[in-house]
């Protein structure tokens, strides 16, 4: 059961988790916005995209990001 959740990209949630109903308690394991949003965050790699490609696809420089398909 997620109440009030904000989800990083790569965030895996094991079955069972409860999170945004005891803030006290989800103060030990994540972030806790003033409001009351438990912000969850999610795995990086160590592996720098835009070495998995010769040249990016789509670059977004307002974003900072490359894309490679």
């Amino acid at each position: 059961m997620i109440q009030r959740p904000l989800l990083d990209k790569i965030v895996r949630i094991p079955d069972g988790t409860k999170t945004g109903y005891d803030l006290e308690s989800d103060k030990k394991l994540y972030f806790v916005a003033e409001s009351g949003i438990v912000v969850v965050k999610g795995r990086r790699s160590r592996v720098d995209v835009s070495s998995m490609c010769s040249a990016p696809d789509v670059v977004d420089s307002a974003l900072g990001v490359n894309y490679c398909h």
